[in-house]
């Protein structure tokens, strides 16, 4: 794979028709691209929005509320053609070309691996079912045979369907054209992304790049917040755990303290059961 040159369009099939040598997807992503790639030349403040230098203007309208979000428009005839190929077709296979056509390659291969998946579990339905006809609680063989065939089965069946999906996505993405594309090259940088201009010393070209002291200092302040977080949970889960101890102990004992009520102390046992979820739920 390598990227679309202008100088090369002869060399395409329908190349005059824009539905035929774009999908709906590519263009909507042409599109989204275009927008996003408009940024700041310099730091600039327009009325009370301030942009960084380089900044997507797009990112820095929707942060600052005055846009809310940006998608693209369904196309209603071929949004109605999906709906009846495809949402109220139930017993019928998927339009696989024409989802990827509308929603691009990523949401085609999901709905392909989904419907695989849906279709290869009729297998696993069909052995367990038998497996529970011939089960017998009070055959002692009978219930060993039947739990190490399912088990044995649980351990093939996995394998075989990812060598099956395999298979099968590559099908696909010889097809789509999309066989050995090296997704690294085709990732589009975030809107919100800023910084400075510079040359990238891999590829030569001029890019936006992040300081890397500033870059540094984030990541050094990230990992000590998440250093002082665990210590947080694993003081607090073993405090619960020291708490459940001495409830135990206290209730085998019959050693219950004088504040604590006598119509009370049968549900004391319970109070690090209830402590535990709400502290998990806490700290999560």
């Amino acid at each position: 794979m390598k990227p679309f040159n202008r100088n090369e369009t002869s060399l395409f099939c329908a190349r005059q028709s824009t539905d035929g040598f774009l999908s709906a997807a590519e263009r909507q992503l042409i599109l989204y691209d275009i927008v996003t790639r408009i940024r700041t030349e310099h730091p600039v403040t327009v009325g009370e929005i301030k942009f960084y230098q380089h900044e997507s203007v797009v990112s820095g309208l929707i942060s600052n509320s005055v846009i809310k979000q940006i998608y693209p428009l369904h196309q209603k005839s071929k949004q109605n053609v999906l709906n009846r190929v495809w949402v109220w077709n139930f017993l019928g296979t998927q339009p696989l070309n024409l989802i990827r056509h509308y929603f691009g390659d990523e949401i085609a291969i999901y709905f392909a691996w989904l419907g695989s998946y849906t279709s290869i579990l009729v297998v696993p339905l069909i052995v367990g079912f038998s497996i529970g006809l011939f089960y017998d609680d009070d055959d002692v063989n009978s219930a060993d045979w039947c739990f190490t065939f399912y088990a044995f089965f649980n351990v093939v069946w996995p394998t075989l369907f990812l060598e099956i999906w395999k298979r099968r996505s590559a099908a696909l993405a010889w097809e789509w054209g999309t066989l050995g594309r090296d997704k690294g090259t085709q990732e589009i940088q975030r809107p919100q992304f800023h910084g400075t201009l510079g040359g990238n010393p891999v590829t030569g070209e001029v890019e936006i790049q992040y300081s890397s002291i500033k870059r540094q200092i984030k990541q050094t302040v990230s990992l000590f917040v998440s250093v002082v977080c665990l210590i947080v949970v694993l003081v607090s889960m073993l405090a619960v755990f020291r708490f459940d101890d001495y409830i135990q102990y206290i209730c085998k004992n019959n050693t219950f303290p004088d504040f604590v009520p006598s119509f009370l102390t049968k549900f004391v046992r319970y109070t690090p059961k209830i402590l535990l979820p709400i502290t998990v739920g806490i700290l999560d």
